[in-house]
């Protein structure tokens, strides 16, 4: 349980200094408008067993909002990534796929601005969910999952997924 005078951003128990924050992340919330990866919640497994029906949500919704393809300094890592000013249908992500999320507040000087939230999944995780989703996106997704999947793998002529 947190203390009330501790900072607010996760994994940090520094004293509050201002907006509910220690000196660092407040200074850090100043200079980049967002905290950034300091918000960034660990790694979660699944906790819910995905329907036929929760699966074409999600291909609906990634098709619309997410990303498929490699990161990493050498683009060594397959990456499922959906951003969104939303945190519910993240969260149900998470639920069911796992992976993590990112909040990264409204940047102080653009008052109309939202809260931007991330989920993404990357490795192993990653690969199993672009082989379940590969047939229920579009052509677009396809052709994005094959991208990064042809990146890893380099191998002959066969079919990749």
């Amino acid at each position: 349980m947190m203390q009330l005078h501790q900072c607010e951003a996760l994994g940090c128990g520094d004293k509050r200094y201002a907006r509910g924050m220690c000196n660092k992340h407040y200074q850090r919330l100043r200079r980049n408008g967002h905290l950034g990866l300091s918000y960034h919640k660990h790694v979660k497994v699944a906790t819910k067993c995905p329907t036929a029906e929760d699966l074409y949500w999600i291909a609906g919704f990634l098709e619309g909002e997410g990303c498929f393809r490699r990161s990493g300094p050498k683009k060594e890592t397959e990456t499922v990534q959906c951003n969104n000013t939303d945190m519910e249908p993240l969260t149900r992500l998470q639920e069911i796929f796992g992976g993590s999320l990112i909040d990264q507040p409204k940047k102080h000087y653009n008052p109309r601005a939202k809260d931007q939230f991330s989920w993404y999944a990357c490795g192993a995780r990653a690969r199993g969910i672009m082989q379940t989703l590969y047939p229920l996106v579009g052509e677009r997704r396809q052709q994005q999952i094959r991208k990064a999947r042809k990146l890893a793998e380099r191998t002959e002529e066969g079919e990749l997924i």
